[in-house]
């Protein structure tokens, strides 16, 4: 859900920078939206919701001193509202209150600098939410603890405030805020060159002289831009994954048995890996991942907790999940889906705009009538980007899910021995499911926006024993994600060059 948090935030800023620049209405509005008052309308809000987290943790841990086990539940209430809420804040005081632009009045535009400071106040919030929820998290580390001395279990010291907020902001907030920052300055950085190639092609000369031309031209323009911005992505997506594993606290996985293990089951699958990682998060998380599009620059993570409390057969379960969606080609597959997607609700929305332009009232309506007109353009222009964004959120959930259904049941199919799933490997797989969500802490039923609950993916397992591997329905269903995906995709970009090319 954070991660959610994070997108909408940067969302703001893009569709913020987005109607300035492609709405007159929008642009003069904002020239005026920003001024002193600007300020104490962003920061009072967002530092009642801090409060609100701090005073929520102290709340619920004074509960459970006193016995009262729902104070953690309330703690986590508080906790998640003010992070929900600074979202809320943030998008609102970014669109309407003129946020971004008193910051850039005071510090000017500076290639991601600007939106990073403009974010500190909201991130601040979610800091305060992992501070105030530091007091529940110590109590249940020391209970932890003393269950662990009787069981003989790995036991992690109780980590200091301040390292388990930079904990959670590291391993939550980065994860999806340094990527996109990196698209956005890429693409800063691109409108940038293009007005300087544009406004100097008869100094640069050459091949920039002719980029200059291409950029100054109204209907080549967005072509270049948009190739450029693809150039991007590529990069960003290739390289992401060497920046994450710094950014995250990540060890190289020791030699010994379990490594010997995993290693063999990437050449059993096929799948290149340039290291396998622990994922050091002191006993917070047990949890798997992939990341990286390409064999020399993939890695695999386990967290430390997970590698240390799950049976062996449970963690290669976790394995084969992780390699799942690498012989799957989950990640680029989702890649095309969402281009897909926002290409062909882009393309809806543009059309129910210049319908509603194009059906303008002819002067001397009426002031009321051409203000109400005025209104309905702005309200559609607005509505048409949330629109979109909303859309393309719900696309992403529903296949998303898919995706780690169809993880599953290869995991499973691997700890069956490959042909069919048994009993066996699916139970084995249902258990490390189990065992991760009570270890985390996360009920079975508790759905998951990307994940589903893992409640039905235990259930989808137990559907598929007996299936072979070329009769499995996710496999089915993934196949027909994937043909719609290019088919959309091939259909989108076909229809944009032709409408480019006739003028439209």
């Amino acid at each position: 859900m954070l991660h959610v948090l994070v997108i909408l935030m940067l969302a703001s800023i893009a569709l913020h920078d987005s109607l300035r620049a492609g709405s007159r209405t929008l642009a003069s509005f904002y020239n005026g939206a920003a001024g002193w008052w600007t300020v104490p309308m962003t920061l009072l809000p967002l530092g009642a919701l801090a409060l609100l987290a701090l005073l929520g943790g102290r709340a619920g841990a004074a509960m459970l001193d006193a016995g009262r086990v729902e104070g953690a539940a309330l703690a986590d209430r508080a906790c998640a509202a003010a992070r929900v809420g600074a979202a809320c804040v943030f998008a609102a005081a970014a669109l309407a209150l003129g946020w971004l632009d008193a910051v850039r009045l005071v510090m000017g535009d500076v290639i991601l600098i600007d939106e990073l400071v403009a974010l500190l106040p909201a991130l601040a919030v979610f800091c305060a939410s992992w501070a105030g929820h530091y007091a529940i998290e110590t109590r249940i580390r020391q209970a932890v603890i003393m269950r662990g001395l009787d069981t003989g279990a790995t036991m992690y010291p109780v980590p200091s405030r301040a390292r388990f907020v930079f904990t959670q902001f590291r391993h939550q907030v980065l994860l999806s805020l340094v990527p996109i920052m990196l698209l956005m300055g890429w693409a800063e950085c691109v409108e940038r060159v293009a007005d300087y190639l544009a406004a100097n092609r008869a100094v640069v000369g050459g091949a920039l002289a002719w980029l200059g031309a291409l950029t100054a031209d109204r209907d080549t323009r967005p072509g270049v831009l948009l190739g450029a911005q693809l150039v991007g992505v590529a990069i960003v997506l290739s390289l992401a994954p060497l920046a994450l594993r710094y950014i995250w606290d990540t060890v190289r996985l020791a030699p010994g048995p379990v490594r010997a293990r995993l290693e063999d089951m990437c050449r059993e699958h096929n799948v290149g890996v340039r290291e396998l990682l622990v994922w050091r998060t002191h006993g917070s998380m047990i949890n798997g991942a992939v990341m990286g599009l390409w064999g020399r620059l993939r890695y695999i993570l386990l967290t430390d907790a997970l590698l240390d409390s799950l049976p062996r057969e449970q963690v290669e379960a976790v394995m084969a999940h992780e390699l799942g969606h690498v012989r799957h080609r989950h990640v680029p597959w989702l890649i095309a889906v969402m281009l897909a997607t926002l290409l062909w609700l882009s393309i809806g929305a543009s059309a129910v705009l210049r319908l509603y332009l194009a059906a303008a009232p002819t002067p001397g309506g009426g002031v009321l009538f051409d203000a109400a007109w005025g209104l309905g353009a702005l309200g559609l222009e607005v509505g048409s980007m949330v629109g979109v964004l909303v859309g393309a959120v719900a696309v992403f959930m529903y296949v998303s899910r898919r995706f780690e259904w169809q993880a599953d049941a290869f995991a499973a199919l691997h700890l069956s021995g490959g042909r069919e799933v048994t009993p066996e490997g699916a139970a084995a797989m249902a258990g490390a499911l189990e065992s991760v969500g009570r270890l985390n802490g996360v009920p079975l039923r508790r759905g998951s926006w990307r994940h589903g609950s893992l409640e039905l993916r235990i259930a989808r397992l137990r559907a598929i024993v007996g299936r072979r591997a070329d009769d499995l329905p996710i496999d089915a269903a993934a196949r027909r994600i994937r043909r719609a995906a290019a088919a959309g995709l091939l259909a989108a970009v076909a229809l944009v060059v032709l409408a480019s090319y006739l003028g439209f």
